[in-house]
């Protein structure tokens, strides 16, 4: 199963010294369906998908889990 993160607003990180999302919300393929269904969409200048629904803007990228758990049989 495909997963994705909504990143919302932007901050700078101080440790890292680059710009991080405010938060991150994991959401699954069906519920990024209803999204792209409903949300207005407009391209940022470095032509990322911008997504709004109610006034919110986010991004919206595929989840890569690095550190999986293991399966616990």
């Amino acid at each position: 199963m495909i997963k994705y993160e909504l990143h919302i607003g932007e901050t700078f990180d101080l440790e890292k010294g680059e710009k991080c999302a405010k938060q991150i919300i994991q959401i699954t393929e069906e519920q990024f369906a209803v999204i792209q269904q409903f949300a207005y969409t407009k391209k940022d200048a470095d032509l990322n998908t911008i997504y709004k629904l109610n006034d919110c803007e986010f991004k919206v990228y595929p989840y890569f889990n690095l550190n999986p758990q293991p399966n616990n049989l």
